[in-house]
């Protein structure tokens, strides 16, 4: 889907939603820079940067933001990577795919 509503609790009036280019770098990274130091960037560059990135499968940029529209409150990164299969690992079997969430 391309959003999601969260259903439960004070957080069910935000939606998830893959970051895009009007949400603007000034945004994104003004959330980013509360975990860490996020450099300044110009809009033609995120928007490169977030093509670039959005072209995978295996990686998605998400967002929170109100579910009526407004400013984005939360981000994170959901990076799925294939395993390899091995056939000593019954678990591993079924599963190829482990996913790893960042930068919440």
């Amino acid at each position: 889907p391309r959003q999601i509503a969260l259903p439960r609790g004070p957080l069910r009036s935000l939606t998830l939603r893959r970051l895009s280019p009007a949400d603007g770098p000034a945004r994104y990274l003004a959330l980013l820079a509360q975990l860490s130091v996020a450099p300044e960037m110009k809009p033609h560059v995120f928007e490169a940067q977030l093509r670039r990135v959005s072209n995978s499968d295996l990686l998605a940029v998400l967002v929170a933001a109100p579910a009526g529209g407004g400013e984005i409150v939360a981000c994170g990164t959901l990076i799925a990577e294939r395993r390899v299969l091995r056939p000593s690992d019954g678990w591993c079997q079924h599963q190829p795919l482990t996913a790893h969430i960042e930068d919440v």
